[in-house]
């Protein structure tokens, strides 16, 4: 079987994934409904970048790396790294109650929109380990586009036509493919139309030009010295 990594997004019906072929250059996108399908399916797998946070604190602290990646993408896209979950809110089943509590044990509440990832989140953190994470680390998407757009921040929404098609000049320059434009987007996935967005397809695909660039070993990480977790997991995202 050909050498490949692979990049992974969030979406609606589970994870995107971008199977990115080492030595052919090839992309192949697939929909696999649960985290822990993705790690038996990809088994075989160099590396695997995914977009979602790894390792937590407990006592409602700021991962570095998440602080460090806004300052970086400021001031156009520092809002795009929401703060990682405290371990202890995962389990919370409504917005309400995870709000109260966050307010009650660590002084403030929670955005509606970092509490819709938090399922996800707590999926990757029930079977990550130490020993996974050698290979199954943590990217942000605009982290590392800022890093192949030469250290800057891109100024449109990935949401719109222009963000689209600049992330999408980038991904074919430094893949080596040609991603279709934004009109045409849905002619990545053959069998038909899939439960994603146009931008998760670009955020799988960066990650997996992160996890290629791990298996050449030119990924960098931030922080350099990462903090870590009460489970061993390091705090940390590559670009």
């Amino acid at each position: 079987m050909d050498a490949h990594v692979v990049g992974i997004d969030r979406c609606h019906s589970g994870w995107l994934t971008c199977r990115y072929e080492i030595h052919t250059r090839q992309v192949n996108f697939r929909i696999v409904p649960s985290f822990d399908e993705v790690l038996r399916f990809y088994e075989t797998a160099k590396f695997i970048a995914i977009d979602i946070p790894i390792g937590l604190w407990n006592d409602g602290q700021h991962r570095c790396c998440d602080v460090e990646a806004r300052r970086l993408l400021a001031p156009h896209r520092s809002s795009c790294v929401f703060p990682a979950p405290c371990r202890s809110l995962l389990d919370i089943q409504n917005y309400t109650d995870a709000c109260e509590i966050s307010r009650e044990r660590f002084g403030g509440g929670i955005s509606k929109q970092s509490y819709a990832i938090y399922p996800k989140v707590a999926e990757v953190d029930r079977l990550i380990s130490p020993k996974l994470q050698e290979r199954v680390f943590e990217v942000h998407p605009e982290l590392c586009f800022w890093g192949i757009n030469h250290r800057r921040a891109l100024l449109n929404s990935k949401r719109t036509r222009k963000g689209y098609e600049d992330r999408r000049l980038l991904l074919n320059e430094v893949l080596g493919i040609q991603f279709p434009d934004s009109l045409n987007w849905r002619s990545i996935f053959p069998d038909g139309p899939v439960n994603a967005n146009r931008d998760d397809v670009l955020d799988a695909a960066v990650a997996a030009h992160t996890a290629y660039r791990a298996f050449l070993g030119k990924a960098e990480r931030l922080p350099q010295q990462p903090a870590i977790d009460e489970r061993g997991l390091r705090m940390e995202m590559l670009y």
